[in-house]
């Protein structure tokens, strides 16, 4: 029944599209259906749309906005134009190069990739009806929808291929957990930049100056006043009525999910192979320790001599209660056989060899009716309002379609209160929040400026609306009498940034020379830090300065590591490391390795990605039209 909903959706296929890229394309997306009549670059024989382009840059653009409160410096914003870029002329190479090495994707593989979509099913089934009608919709042919999916399908193949290769060794992983959890000992001085202030004093003709030159960042916000009707599922939970035999025959339909899994409770010691001990080492040492448990000495006290897991060391190598899927193959595979007081192994995983002993077991079971009633009835009442919900989304859709321009005749209609906001604006406002599609609704073409009712949105679950704008307010450049004083302050920002990076260069290279940092803190009225611990992951400290850190070289003997950096304050910060000591692996527990592992082979596969495209770019055929931008998205420039 949400599909009722779902087919509905403004841009719905723009949602797919974003979709199959959350599959496909996780690292840099994927353009949207092509449109417009200009293009932004030509890759090999595909152009990419300019319009599409400048359309997320300006999104990414008003999302930053909101977020620093209009303050974004000019390369945050060159930085947003050529990353938009980048990934469409990324992603064109990638289905350029697919296409050319004839990866195809079969028509029964395709037919199965679009049946499950979850925007052509009905009850949770494929309508062959839906999908047509969604296609008509939105003015899309079949076939090309096809083609489009197929294309997709066929650059996902490839991706998998060369992610999915990626592994990593037991070596590679020591080293990146070792350096994951390395610890550097680092003092720090800190020069502020607002010790400079007195020096800075901005004059009428760098404020008019910086006025002309950035006038698009002093614009007054755009906003709409909207109307909307809205359900919710609780609406319609008084109307439920519920008896006993329609709860027994809606427990038969869900027994399933009251059925607990077989659960077990075991002990483990892990000997792990490593640099100081080998394959046949570490199997050697279990079968000992395995020995000796079936000798009859204390599992518990032979976990503290032998294993490696540091996770269960300490409570006697107890693993807890845990389901079959919780545990890698051979392992569970050996538990899940055992019985009850039963010692096995050695059994090798890719942590190394394991000596078990199984404690506990609780069979898998199914809760009776009578002891799940009241949980039955919840669900069945929410189960059938939902369907109350789903119906009157529908009619609710429906005549708000066919009213065209108009909500307060559906209002009266179906007996709803037809509620406002004023002031809504792209980053939301009101009861409706921030929800980046009803903003997308609100400032589309066709309601924005046609004057049209939106398509039905659900903008969470047991929830719907559709609204229309009533007013519209452009942008308008605000004078620069009423922005004066923000201009001041923008401008001695910069100015005390400059002077305070200025005076922490002079005391960098004093440090580099052999100076004692704390005595140049006291004889510059500077903040000093004494000599801490720091690793990746101190949260009281900017991210930049850990950064720089731990990008600083390892310090020489007698002589420390000594660097300096701005940070987003524009105080200079000088920073010197006296010593490293590197992370321990062997504390992790198996999940914990495991987790970081995936992590790491991750990693690798993205960066084979991202080095097998600018493989492709640096041999393809790419033509930038460089007057994409011109007409938006000018940089603010410091006189």
């Amino acid at each position: 029944m949400l599909q009722l909903i779902r087919d509905k959706l403004t841009g719905w296929v723009a949602g797919i599209m974003f979709f199959i890229i959350a599959l496909a394309f996780t690292f840099w997306g994927v353009d949207p259906l092509a449109v417009g009549a200009t293009w932004a670059a030509r890759v090999n024989d595909i152009e990419i749309p300019a319009n599409d382009v400048r359309r997320e840059a300006q999104d990414r653009i008003n999302q930053l906005e909101a977020l620093y409160q209009d303050d974004i410096s000019p390369v945050m914003l060159e930085q947003i134009r050529s990353s938009v870029l980048d990934r469409y002329i990324n992603n064109a190479l990638i289905r350029s190069r697919v296409s050319g090495n004839g990866y195809r994707v079969s028509d029964a593989m395709l037919s199965n990739y679009i049946r499950a979509m979850p925007y052509f099913q009905i009850g949770g089934e494929f309508s062959l009806d839906s999908y047509l009608a969604g296609l008509r919709s939105q003015g899309i042919s079949k076939t090309r929808f096809e083609r489009d999916q197929r294309s997709q399908l066929e650059v996902l193949q490839m991706q998998q291929g060369l992610v999915n290769s990626s592994f990593v060794t037991a070596s590679e992983m020591r080293r990146f957990l070792e350096l994951q959890g390395e610890e550097r000992e680092v003092s720090v001085l800190r020069i502020d930049a607002s010790a400079f202030a007195d020096l800075v004093s901005p004059t009428d003709e760098e404020i008019t100056s910086y006025y002309d030159l950035n006038a698009q960042r002093f614009m007054t916000e755009e906003f709409a006043s909207i109307e909307y009707l809205e359900i919710r599922v609780s609406d319609f939970s008084a109307d439920v009525e519920v008896d006993e035999q329609a709860l027994l025959d809606f427990y038969d339909t869900v027994a399933a999910s009251y059925q607990t899994e077989e659960q077990r409770r075991g002990r483990h010691i892990l000997v792990a192979a490593g640099d100081s001990r080998d394959d046949a080492a570490a199997e050697a040492r279990a079968n000992e320790a395995l020995e000796r448990v079936r000798a009859g000495e204390d599992f518990a006290t032979l976990v503290t001599e032998y294993s490696d897991d540091g996770g269960t060391s300490a409570e006697g190598g107890d693993l807890g209660w845990a389901v079959r899927e919780d545990f890698v193959g051979p392992f569970a595979d050996t538990m899940f056989e055992m019985q009850v007081g039963e010692v096995s192994g050695p059994v090798k995983t890719r942590f190394g060899y394991h000596v078990i002993l199984l404690n506990e077991i609780k069979a898998a079971d199914v809760r009776d009716f009578a002891e799940v009633r009241a949980d039955i009835e919840v669900d069945y009442r929410e189960q059938l309002a939902e369907d109350l919900y789903y119906e009157a989304a529908q009619t609710l859709g429906d005549e708000s379609f066919a009213a065209y321009d108009e909500l307060q005749g559906v209002a009266e209609s179906l007996g709803l209160e037809l509620k406002s906001v004023s002031g809504f604006t792209r980053t939301g406002g009101g009861e409706l929040g921030s929800d980046e599609r009803i903003i997308g609704a609100v400032f589309s073409p066709e309601v924005l400026i046609d004057g049209h009712n939106s398509d039905l949105l659900e903008i969470e679950d047991g929830r719907a609306i559709v609204l229309r704008v009533n007013s519209y307010q452009r942008a308008e450049t605000r004078p620069l009498e009423e922005v004066r004083e923000q201009i001041v302050t923008f401008l001695v920002t910069d100015q005390t940034r400059v002077l305070a990076r200025s005076a922490g260069n002079s005391i960098e290279t004093a440090v580099k020379s052999g100076a004692n940092l704390q005595k140049l803190a006291a004889d510059n009225n500077a903040a000093y830090t004494a000599p801490k611990k720091v690793t990746r992951s101190t949260v009281n400290m900017a991210r930049v300065l850990l950064e720089a850190i731990f990008s600083a070289p390892r310090p020489a003997i007698g002589r420390p590591s000594v660097g300096g950096v701005s940070t987003a304050t524009g105080d200079y910060t000088i920073f010197s490391v006296s010593s490293v000591t590197p992370g321990h692996p062997a504390s992790l527990t198996i999940d914990e390795w495991n987790q970081a592992e995936q992590g790491m082979a991750a990693q690798f596969g993205n960066a084979e990605l991202t080095a097998f495209v600018a493989q492709l770019r640096a041999t393809g055929d790419v033509r930038i039209n460089k007057r994409t931008f011109d007409d938006i998205l000018i940089p603010p420039v410091v006189p």
